[in-house]
């Protein structure tokens, strides 16, 4: 394409009557409690290609999953039960199943398939029912300790196949703890990470074995894949060489198959599950640090970094096979957000306020969404500026950053008590979704504007909760009839050139930086188009345009 690499969007759409001063760049739509007096806790939250939003997590006794008006009670069984609820973009209820026994189950991972199918991943102990429905399939865990688990549902909840991994006497985890321990292909193909100790069958077809064994009496990093129906594709393991080891907590698969996973070890490891070998050690004897992994689609070992002391949460790609990796870091927890090339080169890294970003996630944009905990006054800017943010003693933030890592906006979700988000999402319309727990009461709108929830004095309740991109800084619709040309956009030298179809009298034209603040204003008397040259740093910029009548529009400016 030319140089009017052109974004040309119609001035009837994306009116601005006016921009907010409130920096929190999403508006609040709605949140939903579900729960009793238990401990009831939603560990992950996915969309689906129509925008309908599922959740999966832990409930004890009996509690109405119908968030509206109508009532759709379940009862565990178990010690603990898992849920899967389903709601649409509106956030009214669908469906919920529930399955569980007289066994534990740990925190569940959800993941969806192109064509809707829900996978769900965790450990467990002793003998569940995975038939949510009037069916039956009962497994029960090997040894003394977890197995781990991946079940399929269809797009209603309907019980298709479960799988288990384990072996006697030994844990083996699927990493239940973190919402990404799972990745499905576009085939799906499923992918699994975590940990493992001693010997473990990792084909669970009953008769066929593919066995594992740990050294030194260390857990090792596993990574798994089984095809569609469950059955056994390949696993590798990243082998401990001293008393430690490592555990995967975040995985990804890209476009081609590579396979891509991040973590935590300790002492020296080798990453490459071949004879040979590649080793990557802890630059302390006691220090813990990232790493990022990448297999190709068949399992072989392609690259791993170290990447200093703490731990990886999560990992998400983009369509350029970029990799977004959450982690944190030992002094103060703090989150840490890197990106990587699909060669493992780093393009950048921030660090911004908060505790243990435990989730993250992009929109088509290109965008970066994570989410975790805080307290106190936390600086969410990881750039030069600064963008303070004061909560409770137990909060959880959402931040944005673009995709060349500048400060967007951050919010908080703020209680009296508790307020933790587990897992983040982003819907096919750059809607933002977040699922977690809280307790007493709790204001999920983080603009200054209050929606409270208030859960029983004793127990926690479970929270979904949705942003939307709609309106960002107050954005919203009106009419202007002309249409406008941008162009180059993204522009690389912050210079730019807005063209009208037709000669315009008295417009002005204001660039505005994300938080409101304005950084350029232009008038055109009789003309039909103006080049404005801005100056300040890298990033999201919005251009209002208003006519003599009081008709105004905005238009999104990138520079590179």
């Amino acid at each position: 394409m030319s140089l009017k690499n052109l974004l040309f969007i119609g001035l009837s759409t994306l009116i601005l009557a006016g921009l907010s001063s409130n920096s929190f760049g999403q508006n609040f739509q709605w949140a939903k409690q579900i729960g009793a007096a238990g401990w009831d806790e939603a560990t992950s939250i996915k969309t689906d290609q129509n925008n309908a939003v599922y959740t999966v997590g832990l409930f004890v006794g009996t509690v109405d999953f119908d968030p509206g008006i109508g009532v759709f009670n379940l009862t565990s069984v178990g010690e603990n039960d898992v849920f899967i609820c389903k709601l649409d973009a509106a956030g009214n209820f669908v469906w919920a199943k529930q399955y569980g026994d007289s066994a534990f189950i740990d925190k569940s991972s959800l993941e969806i398939d192109l064509v809707g199918n829900l996978y769900i991943t965790s450990s467990f102990l002793g003998t569940v029912d995975f038939d949510p429905g009037v069916g039956s399939f009962p497994l029960t865990s090997q040894g003394m300790d977890r197995d781990a688990f991946v079940q399929k549902l269809d797009a209603n909840g309907n019980f298709i196949w479960a799988r288990q991994i384990g072996g006697p006497f030994v844990p083996t985890y699927a990493t239940p703890s973190h919402s990404n321990a799972m990745a499905v292909d576009a085939s799906g193909n499923i992918f699994l990470t975590g940990y493992f100790d001693g010997t473990i069958d990792f084909d669970p077809h009953p008769v066929s074995v593919f066995d594992m064994t740990s050294q030194y009496n260390a857990s090792d990093i596993f990574v798994c894949k089984l095809d569609t129906d469950g059955n056994f594709g390949w696993a590798k393991q990243f082998t401990g060489t001293q008393m430690r080891g490592g555990v995967g907590y975040g995985i990804a698969i890209d476009g081609s198959g590579n396979v891509y996973s991040t973590g935590t070890i300790g002492g020296t490891v080798d990453f490459d599950p071949s004879p040979s070998t590649f080793y990557l050690t802890t630059s302390a004897s006691l220090q813990t640090e990232i790493y990022l992994s990448k297999l190709d689609p068949l399992g072989n070992f392609v690259w791993a970094k170290a990447m200093g002391p703490g731990e990886g949460s999560a990992i998400v790609l983009d369509g350029n096979y970029n990799i977004y990796s959450s982690a944190w870091v030992p002094s103060g927890y703090v989150p840490v957000i890197n990106k990587h090339d699909s060669a493992g080169n780093l393009l950048w890294a921030k660090q911004h306020g908060g505790l243990n970003g435990k989730s993250i996630a992009l929109d088509n944009m290109g965008n970066v969404y994570t989410t975790g905990l805080c307290f106190g006054t936390n600086d969410f800017d990881p750039g030069l500026g600064v963008f303070n943010l004061t909560g409770g003693d137990s909060d959880s933030f959402i931040s944005k950053l673009d995709s060349l890592g500048n400060f967007v906006w951050a919010g908080l979700l703020t209680g009296t008590n508790q307020v933790w988000t587990n897992s983040i999402a982003v819907d096919m319309n750059n809607n933002i979704y977040t699922a977690g727990y809280f307790n007493e009461t709790a204001d999920f709108d983080p603009s200054s504007a209050i929606f409270n929830l208030v859960s029983p004095a004793i127990g926690y309740d479970i929270f979904i909760h949705k942003l939307s991109l709609n309106s960002v800084l107050g954005l919203h619709s009106t009419s202007l009839k002309e249409e406008v040309q941008v162009y180059p956009n993204p522009t690389n030298d912050g210079k730019f050139v807005v063209q009208f179809e037709d000669e315009q009298k008295d417009v002005n034209i204001v660039l505005r930086n994300i938080q409101g603040q304005i950084v350029n204003v232009t008038s055109i008397r009789t003309k039909d188009q103006v080049e404005i040259q801005m100056n300040e740093l890298s990033g999201v910029y919005l251009l209002e345009i208003s006519d003599q009548k009081n008709q105004k529009t905005v238009l999104k400016i990138i520079k590179e």
